[in-house]
């Protein structure tokens, strides 16, 4: 799954998609800078910067709006065992309510 956040007027938009991809977890955010990055996830409920080209999603957030696009009927099983595998990797917040999520650009 990843989250793409695109440039739409003042305010940048935020869809998750792929939500029954649980294999991979990344964020798309195209032509626009990590400030950019991070204050729209700010805005919009779903995290906060990391640093080192990393965001933090918010796992209650990122549940409930996955879940919506999400059509297996074990997805909340194979999205706890991603965040299960995030936490094996240090991927994960102490307290488990963040997950840490590259940001990916395309090549230009």
């Amino acid at each position: 799954m990843h989250v793409t956040i695109t440039a739409t007027g003042e305010t940048p938009r935020l869809e998750v998609e792929d939500a029954d991809d649980c294999s991979r977890l990344h964020i798309h955010a195209d032509g626009l800078d990590d400030e950019t990055v991070g204050e729209a996830l700010r805005t919009d409920g779903m995290g906060r910067p990391a640093g080192a080209g990393r965001m933090w999603l918010d796992v209650r957030a990122l549940r409930e709006r996955a879940r919506t696009g999400a059509r297996s009927d074990d997805w909340d099983e194979r999205f706890d065992a991603m965040l299960g595998y995030a936490r094996r990797k240090g991927w994960l917040s102490d307290d488990g309510t963040c997950v840490a999520a590259h940001l990916k650009r395309s090549e230009s």
